[in-house]
């Protein structure tokens, strides 16, 4: 049963679709380049008097590929719920979704399931992941970073536009699975994953690949987080255990919570 993949995805506004396809390091919020293009190309060309940009962008953020899919029903109800939702948004005739509410509705969920303690978030963190994906894809999240409160002091915008925030959650989950700097509340992101590239560079600035000191190769040696595992199973026990009618109700209080419904 794939119960809790639809209460997550349509809970977060997306936590979930096809099997992730990461290229870089575990540690890495970036991807390589041109990861986000189809998404970039459609933020481009979407246009608030032309539902069907407004519905391929969504489509694009959806297609996306994370760590869990959902079937193809699913994503088509999300798909017309976050057109719909955005070109509100974006006309000015509905609102968007704040950090804070993400930040609500990732910590409820964490509850509803029972997960780690550690794949709770703060407003730190979800700013952190924004700010990284304004520059990895500015088309689509970099146009609601700044307003009138820039004017008045420098200050980020705290709300973003529903298909924003989707693609926002969808990357948030995939570092609270797989990314060890993201999976403690406490510590600030990108100080952490700032010292481990730093200690990671200078390793291999000392490393001589294939070279032999006293007759002994060096070799290179690859770290694991055993925290993805435990993550990976928490998920599978709550889903085992979650009725269709547990589903809807989760979807329900998530649409709530993002006031999308």
């Amino acid at each position: 049963m794939r119960y809790i993949y639809t209460a997550v995805l349509l809970a977060a506004a997306p936590l979930t679709q096809a099997a992730y396809r990461a290229q870089t390091q575990p540690g890495d919020v970036s991807h390589p380049p041109g990861h986000y293009a189809s998404i970039e190309l459609r933020a481009r060309n979407a246009n608030v008097r032309d539902r069907q940009s407004i519905q391929d962008l969504a489509h694009a953020v959806i297609a996306e590929p994370h760590y869990c899919r959902l079937p193809d029903s699913i994503n088509e109800l999300l798909e017309t719920k976050v057109t719909d939702a955005e070109i509100n948004f974006r006309d000015h005739t509905g609102h968007g979704v704040s950090e804070t509410q993400i930040v609500d509705l990732m910590n409820w969920m964490g509850d509803r399931f029972h997960m780690p303690a550690y794949t709770s978030t703060t407003g730190q963190q979800v700013r952190s992941v924004r700010m990284r994906l304004a520059i990895m894809a500015p088309s689509l999240m970099g146009n609601t970073l700044s307003g009138k409160e820039i004017a008045k002091g420098g200050h980020v915008r705290t709300e973003m536009s529903p298909l924003q925030a989707l693609h926002l959650l969808n990357v948030l989950i995939d570092q609270k699975i797989i990314n060890p700097d993201y999976q403690d509340p406490s510590v600030d992101a990108v100080a952490a994953e700032r010292e481990r590239d730093k200690a990671s560079g200078a390793a291999m600035g000392n490393k001589r690949v294939g070279s032999t000191t006293g007759g002994n190769a060096r070799s290179i040696s690859i770290s694991t987080n055993p925290k993805e595992k435990e993550v990976r199973d928490a998920i599978s026990a709550a889903q085992s255990a979650m009725t269709m009618q547990d589903a809807y109700d989760v979807v329900n209080h998530a649409l709530k919570t993002l006031q999308l419904d």
